[in-house]
């Protein structure tokens, strides 16, 4: 079972929630009529009638061409809920209440994106420094295995040369052995 350091697992965290794809909403409304829009419901729903007609529209003439008379009829169905919207628009623009409220709404949004902004820093700063960890730790390791590595080989040569010294001592003694035992019998034998 391998130890984990602190470090690995705040890195495998980090990891997991860029596997998941968890990231930050970007902030919106972006401008006064995304404001306005998310503030009046009516101007949304009439903002919404504006695409769809649009939409309609685009598909009618790629089906039936500008000349038909289906697509003269969806420009004119467009150009209505287009003269709506801007004409609700021009309203909420005279209206004071609804102004401040698009002001305070830009606000929040600045607010938001400058939140965002700083939130990506950080998770970049924050990766960069779990990456930078891993990469001290990882050259740690390698020295320390590199070391250990070679206290074994310094601690196998020092017990082949002890055993190499042993071993020359015993032959030393066994032909000391045998010299003397072979002096014995001639001795004997004169």
């Amino acid at each position: 079972m391998s130890v984990l350091s602190i470090q690995d697992i705040m890195q495998d965290m980090a990891r997991q929630v860029d596997k998941a794809g968890i990231t930050p909403v970007a902030p919106s409304p972006t401008d006064e009529r995304e404001a306005l829009i998310g503030l009046d419901p009516l101007l949304a729903s009439m903002d919404k009638q504006f695409q769809d007609a649009r939409a309609h529209y685009h598909e009618i003439v790629k089906a039936f061409g500008m000349d038909d008379p289906m697509s003269i009829v969806a420009r004119d169905m467009m150009d209505s809920t287009e003269s709506a919207l801007e004409t609700r628009l021009i309203e909420l623009r005279h209206d004071k209440a609804m102004q401040e409220a698009v002001e305070q709404a830009l606000r929040v949004t600045d607010a938001e994106a400058e939140r965002y902004e700083t939130s990506i820093l950080k998770r970049r700063e924050l990766n960069d420094f779990y990456a930078k960890t891993s990469k001290r730790d990882a050259a740690r390791r390698a020295e320390k295995e590199a070391n250990e590595g070679f206290l074994m080989v310094v601690l196998l040569l020092m017990t082949l040369y002890r055993t190499i010294a042993n071993t020359r001592r015993k032959l030393e003694l066994a032909s000391i052995f045998l010299g003397a035992s072979q002096h014995d019998r001639t001795m004997k034998a004169a």
